[in-house]
């Protein structure tokens, strides 16, 4: 009886992880934002993913011609991005910067942290040999969360 019992829950088990397995996935709920579509859309992604109360800001560049021209383009860009959906840097959790100089990006700082304004996020860093856009030095990319 023991081992009668137990193959129906073994198998009901497999049956059960196999119904699961195959199940159709939810769609996914959420809101894209475009601030360039032409250039969004040739190249195929949004500039922000808004998915229950999380936003994901795409890796964004600004065509300065100076690190510091980038950075600061690069930061009011992300500025208007978090303000269409009503948030600040203030709620920025994640921020990743790629940079093709990284003893560069350092001197810039001061200036990254003016749009913080002491409240910082887990940040990443980190050098790469090259970016898409072919002139820029620097690109950001962002996680922020609805409260």
């Amino acid at each position: 009886m023991k081992r009668v019992l137990l193959a129906c829950l073994l198998l009901g088990s497999i049956h059960a992880a196999t119904a699961q397995a195959t199940a159709p996935a939810k769609p996914l709920v959420r809101q894209t934002f475009n601030l360039h579509p032409a250039g969004e859309n040739q190249y195929g992604y949004a500039q922000a993913v808004l998915v229950g109360n999380t936003l994901y800001i795409s890796g964004t560049v600004y065509p300065g011609k100076t690190m510091q021209e980038q950075v600061e383009g690069i930061y009011k860009t992300l500025e208007k991005t978090l303000a269409h959906h009503g948030l600040t840097f203030q709620h920025v959790v994640k921020e990743n910067v790629y940079t093709l100089d990284l003893n560069a990006f350092p001197q810039q700082n001061e200036l990254r942290k003016k749009f913080y304004n002491g409240v910082y996020p887990a940040a990443t860093w980190a050098e790469v040999k090259r970016l898409l856009m072919p002139s820029a030095l620097v690109e950001i990319e962002l996680v922020a969360v609805k409260p």
